[in-house]
């Protein structure tokens, strides 16, 4: 059975364009699995470090060597025969040791550092205890990681050395970014309060348009419509600050379609939102 946990959010994400990214992360695990962080290449060339460093807020550890091609993944994890012992590893899997920092469990930070110490990737993340023993995934390997990422919701915890969930959620709900215009959310991450307020405006090459919006949550399933709107400019805005005050903490997308009057041109763009307290 999915579960549906997300009163953990993680944000804050600065990513580079380095080939290598943090996809995955097991701050708080149950029984014997130890924590483990797993790297994933999201370009399409072989990207290799003699030095990788993996560290928390406080501690950079010893380094890795690395190489990883296209679309492969690596899990990094101190105990490499535990975990395999918790987890369904593929073959195609690199699974290497080194002594992880100790993420701690209401918080903490990882990050990527190459030879040189210029930082590759890092994620900041927060937890709240009653959440146990699932991962944090990254939902698209290829885009911007701030409030990219969010709690597993595999109906195993977690998928170690495998696609992540919320990716293969966002592909089969047919929820997919573009790049035919611009959407722009204002605030994002929207933090649920009074006097807070969430404008979305986007920017395209139609004059005279209807325009859709709805809010899907990660399980692909719409959680909020707003009525088709007259559009007779270039840029619209809209407030969205009621909808997203409905709805629970978690990871959504915003999806907009737009149908030019006269024609038969579409245009559906989305955004990941992050809603939280």
């Amino acid at each position: 059975m999915i579960k549906y946990l997300f009163p953990i959010i993680a944000m804050a994400f600065t990513t580079l364009n380095a080939g290598i990214v943090v996809n995955e992360i097991m701050p708080v695990p149950l029984g014997d699995e130890p924590e483990w962080v797993e790297l994933y290449n999201n370009s399409d060339e072989s990207v290799s470090f003699e030095k990788l460093y993996i560290q928390d807020a406080t501690t950079a550890n010893p380094f890795i060597a690395i190489t990883l091609e296209p679309e492969q993944y690596a899990v990094v994890t101190k105990d490499t025969a535990a975990l395999r012992a918790c987890r369904n590893i593929p073959d195609n899997v690199q699974l290497i040791y080194m002594k992880l920092p100790g993420l701690n469990n209401d918080g903490d930070m990882v990050t990527l550092r190459d030879a040189d110490f210029v930082t590759l990737d890092s994620f900041a993340y927060k937890n709240k205890p009653t959440v146990r023993g699932y991962s944090f995934e990254r939902i698209d390997s290829k885009l911007p990681a701030e409030g990219n990422y969010s709690v597993s919701q595999s109906v195993d915890s977690a998928t170690c050395g495998y696609k992540n969930s919320l990716s293969k959620i966002q592909e089969e709900s047919g929820v997919q970014d573009g790049n035919e215009f611009e959407i722009i959310i204002s605030e994002n991450p929207f933090r649920k309060g009074i006097g807070r307020n969430c404008t979305i405006s986007f920017n395209g090459g139609y004059g005279e348009g209807l325009f859709s919006l709805s809010i899907i949550d990660m399980q692909g399933r719409c959680v909020s419509e707003i009525e088709t709107l007259k559009r007779t400019g270039k840029i619209t805005q809209i407030d969205i600050s009621d909808a997203l005050h409905s709805l629970a903490v978690g990871a959504y997308f915003v999806k907009v379609d737009v149908k030019e009057i006269g024609t038969y041109n579409e245009k559906t763009e989305t955004k990941l939102i992050v809603v939280g307290d």
